[in-house]
């Protein structure tokens, strides 16, 4: 067994948890929002974020369960996949506080 099968388990949950999370984020330019909405909107971008960073922890640990008969490239690719994660995690934590400014999000249509 090269990968733990509760963690991996725990990985594919996380991976439906932050999936779910994406759903309740809604990245479209709004004309007009009050400063509840954007407060809503920033705090289910974090819900994201936060999902995401749980993510890459998980595949973190899955890469240092590795037993010794998995294939070389494995560490590898899990340790990409957390660092993905942990970068799209970064990128919605900006994408939240420009919508507590109520600023355009980074590479979406300007409000």
């Amino acid at each position: 067994m090269m990968i733990p099968d509760q963690l991996a388990e725990r990985i594919v949950a996380a991976k439906k948890f932050a999936t779910a999370a994406l759903n309740d984020v809604d990245l479209s330019p709004s004309p007009v929002r009050d400063r509840a909405a954007h407060e809503r909107q920033a705090s289910q971008m974090d819900t994201y974020a936060r999902a995401l960073d749980a993510l890459a922890e998980l595949f973190q640990q899955a890469r240092d369960a590795l037993t010794p008969d998995a294939p070389g490239w494995l560490p590898v690719a899990l340790a990409s996949a957390a660092e993905g994660e942990r970068a799209h995690a970064q990128r919605y934590r900006d994408y939240a506080e420009a919508e507590r400014r109520g600023a355009a999000i980074p590479g979406h249509a300007e409000r």
